[in-house]
């Protein structure tokens, strides 16, 4: 083989791995970024989400009603694309409603887009705007204050 054809080869050969080093080291990134995300929405709901709906539970309870909280927080973070908790309201008037019918909020955290989602019964008049979030945004009091428009919804 010339040398000129043989520098053109390596040239193409050691672009290629180069192209291929970096997509690698990317996907490390990305994977490394999805398990922080996923990590801080986990501690996000030890220590505000959990909160702020047990203590509007503990409410529900002194007035006579009921609340659930269901979540799959104890998955293995490395391998869950998706995480959840789910705060059910359990009007004490309507206690034979099916689970489907059971009025809630449910934060998920969306490990590929690195986002909370916001699923509640009252969705309706929710904008995608204010149904998708970044854990930044999902401070105790915007928490709170789903979680109460939930229970205005509940208690209708």
């Amino acid at each position: 083989m010339k040398d000129t054809d043989r520098s053109k080869l390596d040239e193409i050969l050691g672009r290629h791995d180069r192209r291929m080093e970096e997509n690698a080291q990317r996907e490390v990134n990305e994977a490394r970024a999805k398990g922080e995300f996923m990590r801080a929405f986990l501690e996000h709901c030890i220590s505000i989400i959990r909160p702020a709906m047990l203590e509007i539970g503990d409410i529900l309870k002194a007035r006579g009603h009921d609340y659930r909280i269901v979540d799959n927080l104890a998955k293995k973070i490395d391998g869950a694309d998706q995480l959840k908790i789910d705060f059910q309201i359990i009007n004490a008037n309507n206690r034979n409603q099916s689970s489907i019918e059971i009025p809630h909020i449910a934060f998920t955290a969306d490990k590929s887009a690195r986002n909370i989602r916001i699923d509640e019964t009252v969705s309706e008049t929710s904008s995608r705007d204010n149904r998708v979030m970044t854990l930044d945004q999902v401070t105790m009091d915007v928490v709170q204050a789903r979680i109460i428009r939930a229970v205005d919804y509940a208690f209708r």
